[in-house]
């Protein structure tokens, strides 16, 4: 059951990431879009600074749960390898 459940996760990711570049291009030409924060700037291209906030709360809070995901993951990388004296 877990090759499935990646496999498919990955396929639904791959498919919501294809239409989020679709429906944005659509908004705004390619050439006016910042590649740091494209979604963003095209809601607030379109007059939507409200949604502009609001999904750049969301990517800050993203970034934010990844970075302490990775930090919890390599302590106990680093205790594991300080208890086979790897380090």
């Amino acid at each position: 059951d877990m090759p499935i459940g990646i496999i498919a996760s990955l396929i639904i990711c791959t498919i919501l990431y294809c239409a989020v570049a679709l429906v944005v291009t659509g908004m705004v030409s390619y050439r006016d879009l910042d590649p740091a924060a494209a979604l963003a700037n095209a809601f607030a291209f379109h007059g939507q600074g409200w949604m502009a906030t609001v999904i750049s709360a969301g990517a800050v809070a993203g970034l934010t749960t990844v970075v302490l995901t990775l930090l919890i993951g390599a302590t106990r990388i680093i205790f594991a390898m300080s208890r086979d004296a790897l380090l």
